[in-house]
């Protein structure tokens, strides 16, 4: 995405010069309003675009969130050999392993996606400008709608007993799924 703002950039500046040139002889136009208002207005509007839509997908990348050296432990657990929730679908591929991260620790509705970017800005701050925490814990329970965007319409989920309470949305979230399942990351590794 960004090689190819650059390309267009040059592109459109390459198209205004040469029309500016042309232009310049005639007297119609002073030709550095048409630059002026391009560098200064439109190609940092272009380039904003193009980080925000670079962002917002790199974000979302397992690999994004392994980046930080606090995070290792946790991505060391994805591929452990035990029980854990992440390890077991990490591990069978119920999850897409590039975008584990996101998927499992993004509630399925819009303050989820918003408050999800909200708290890695923090974690970013935090790591590059605060101090990291020696042991790195959820700020609120994990949400039993993270685990339902994918398993509340499946035979084996809804085969359950204990389950049925969950799809009906509007019954509370108990029992909730750490209750029966080790949901955590196992980092006993």
């Amino acid at each position: 995405m960004i090689p190819a703002l650059l390309i267009l950039s040059a592109v459109i500046i390459a198209v205004l010069v040469a029309r500016l040139k042309q232009r310049s002889g005639s007297g119609a136009a002073r030709p550095g309003t048409a630059l002026t208002f391009l560098v200064m207005v439109v190609l940092p509007v272009l380039w904003l675009a193009g980080a925000i839509a670079y962002a917002d997908t790199a974000t979302k990348e397992t690999s994004f969130c392994l980046r930080c050296h606090e995070m290792q432990p946790y991505g060391d657990s994805v591929t452990a050999d035990n029980a854990s929730v992440p390890a077991t679908h990490f591990r069978n591929n119920w999850v897409r392993k590039e975008r584990a991260c996101y998927v499992c620790h993004t509630t399925p509705d819009m303050a989820g996606v918003v408050g999800a970017r909200m708290k890695g800005l923090r974690d970013v701050y935090v790591h590059y400008l605060g101090e990291v925490p020696e042991a790195i814990h959820l700020d609120e329970p994990y949400d039993a709608g993270i685990c339902l965007k994918c398993h509340a319409g499946t035979e084996e989920f809804l085969g359950v007993d204990v389950h049925a309470p969950l799809v009906d949305p509007s019954a509370p979230r108990e029992p909730w799924c750490g209750g029966c399942h080790a949901v955590a990351h196992d980092l006993s590794r």
